[in-house]
């Protein structure tokens, strides 16, 4: 739950950052697989840990 919450967090930021500074629409389609691959792995992990941590 803390990586979701991150995770928000952290996309929650990325749109501030559009609408208060002055970032360029352009640059997103190169961060968004690097992002979107760093959620997907940090979920995994956290599930993975979860299942570890209930089985000992």
């Amino acid at each position: 739950m803390n990586v979701l919450w991150g995770l928000a967090n952290l996309g929650v930021a990325y749109l501030l950052a559009f609408v208060v500074g002055h970032l360029e629409p352009g640059r997103l389609g190169s961060g968004a697989p690097a992002l979107a691959g760093f959620a997907l792995a940090s979920v995994a992990v956290d599930r993975s840990l979860g299942r570890m941590r209930a089985g000992a």
